[in-house]
Parts: C-alpha cells; sequence; structure tokens
C-alpha cells in the first residue's frame, strides 16, 4: 500500500476512460516496485498471457480499492489518481496502525465480491456473512491447522452460502473457490492467515492448490479488534 501510495504522489497517472483503473503502463511500473512483484506476463504452453487491464492484477487491484473505499486516494475515469490528506497521514502513521486501517476497511466497508468478480454472487452475499465468518475464525487455535476444504465446507453451511446454478455438478468446487478468495487469501495477505500448499498435476501442467490454514497470534489479535 505504501508502494501505491508513493507512486499515486508522485507521478499522478490519470484514470482509463472506461473505469478509472490505473493504465497498464502504472500498473507495470507499480508492480515493479513491490516487495514481491506479481507476474505480468505468463507463459502457459506456447502462449503468453498479459494484464489487459488493472483487474487482472488481484494484489495491486485489491489495494487500489482499499485505498479508494478508505479514501486514502481520489480520482477515476479520465481524473487524476492523487492521495488525500487521509493518504498523506497513512504515510506517516506507523505500520501496525496501517495493517489495523487495511483491515478495517476491507472488513466493514469494501464489496467483498471485488475478489471473486462472476455473475453468481451479482444478488450479494448472504445476510451475517461477515459475523458468521470473523465468529467461526475466532474458534480457530492459533497455529493449529485445519484442512481448508473443511473450514470452507463448514462456513458454506454456516453462512448458507449457494450458487445459482442448475447444474450443481461442480457447485461445492466454486463454493470452496469463493470461500478461498473471499475469506483465507485476504487475511492470509493481512498476515492473519498461514496457508500451506500442494502440488497438483492436472492435464500435465502443475500448479499449487491450497489445502491447509492455521490462524495465526498477529490474526487472533487483529480479529479480536474487529
Amino acid at each position: 500500500m505504501v508502494t501505491l501510495l508513493n507512486y499515486l504522489k508522485e507521478k499522478r497517472p490519470v484514470g482509463t476512460q472506461s473505469t478509472g483503473n490505473l493504465p497498464l503502463k502504472a500498473v507495470r511500473e507499480v508492480c515493479a516496485q513491490f516487495v514481491d512483484p506479481p507476474i505480468l506476463d505468463e507463459k502457459i504452453g506456447g502462449r503468453v498471457y498479459k494484464p489487459r487491464s488493472e483487474e487482472d492484477v488481484f494484489w495491486l487491484f485489491f489495494l487500489h480499492m482499499l485505498a479508494n473505499t478508505g479514501g486514502l486516494v481520489a480520482g477515476g475515469q479520465a481524473r487524476i489518481w492523487k492521495l488525500t490528506s487521509s493518504g498523506e497521514a497513512f504515510l506517516k502513521a506507523a505500520a501496525p496502525l496501517q495493517l489495523g486501517f487495511m483491515l478495517d476497511v476491507w472488513w466493514h466497508y469494501e464489496d467483498w465480491r471485488i475478489a471473486f468478480p462472476v455473475s453468481g454472487l451479482s444478488e450479494g452475499l448472504p445476510p451475517d456473512f461477515r459475523k458468521i465468518t470473523l465468529s467461526r475464525l475466532l474458534e480457530l487455535k492459533v497455529g493449529k491447522p485445519i484442512s481448508y476444504e473443511q473450514f470452507a465446507d463448514e462456513l458454506v453451511v454456516m453462512t448458507r452460502l449457494t450458487w445459482p446454478s442448475e447444474d450443481q455438478t461442480f457447485v461445492d468446487d466454486i463454493l470452496r473457490s469463493v470461500i478461498a478468495r473471499l475469506v483465507v487469501y485476504p487475511l492470509a495477505g493481512f498476515g492473519c492467515l498461514e496457508c500451506e500448499y500442494k502440488t497438483k498435476t492436472k492435464y500435465g501442467f502443475k500448479s499449487k492448490e491450497l489445502a491447509d490454514m492455521r490462524l495465526t497470534q498477529l490474526g487472533k489479535g487483529l480479529l479480536e479488534v474487529l
């Protein structure tokens, strides 16, 4: 977030005409400065896939949305993205306060569906989804691994999360993916959860698959504050 805000403060890029997203030049420049830069050009088989918009680079898009929703930046369609007074204050704050602020914005104010922008969630999440999720997370033992599938399946039942599809063949997998994208991955990004992966081979291609997760001591404290 500090990297993104400093970039906007210095470069003041203009949002795209259609969505207000950062232009691709800015996307590449910001990501190149991250501590752990995401892979932007991915080769699969004999083809190279390049991002077509900021939304194709999830962690940058995630941070940009948090900054916008949290009032740290101002800008939009064909407008300059720049820092607000709150954004300037954020840069001067201690790291723990920055982290707590970002998590608070994500948990209470951001639309979680930005992490899984598929039409199946267009009607929104079930009532009390966040409240039930928080309660379940606080029941986890610090440092004790739990199967991701077990956690996801339990949370789906507890929150009454459904997927509107006539063909329910792959619904379980889809709902687990929803929990991963909306709950597990963002909280792992905040340091609340640690994840372990297993390697899976399908159609000759190897990929990492989420296997287990565990609550960190930091995560316990942050979630209790929420």
